[in-house]
């Protein structure tokens, strides 16, 4: 499972790069094996987070829509506020993270 791990972990590095790159609502990305966070920004120029930290009522709508775009998308993951959590079985496989990645940049590009 080690080995699997730093495999998939490596991809997702990898992975979590090109998602930043490739839309300018993602502020940041972090990750540690296969643990990791997408940290959501309000837009290109507006460099708030996409939902206030302890935002509640109205202001978490956004963090709900994302949280059904991802699941549409075939993602079970938690959105945290402004923040995509990704935890995979540690025994994922390469095209199961693919598909799971697409995933989420397809309910990103949806918001």
């Amino acid at each position: 499972i080690k080995d699997n791990v730093n495999a998939r972990g490596a991809e997702l590095v990898e992975m979590l790069g090109a998602l930043k790159r490739e839309h300018s609502l993602v502020a940041e990305v972090r990750s540690i094996g296969l643990l990791a966070a997408i940290d959501l920004k309000k837009s290109a120029t507006d460099e708030r987070p996409l939902v206030p930290y302890r935002a509640t009522g109205e202001d978490l709508l956004p963090a709900t829509r994302l949280q059904t775009l991802l699941k549409q998308a075939g993602v079970s993951t938690v959105v945290r506020y402004g923040t995509i959590l990704i935890a995979p079985p540690l025994t994922i496989n390469q095209a199961e993270l693919k598909q799971g990645m697409m995933g989420v940049s397809q309910a990103i590009g949806q918001l």
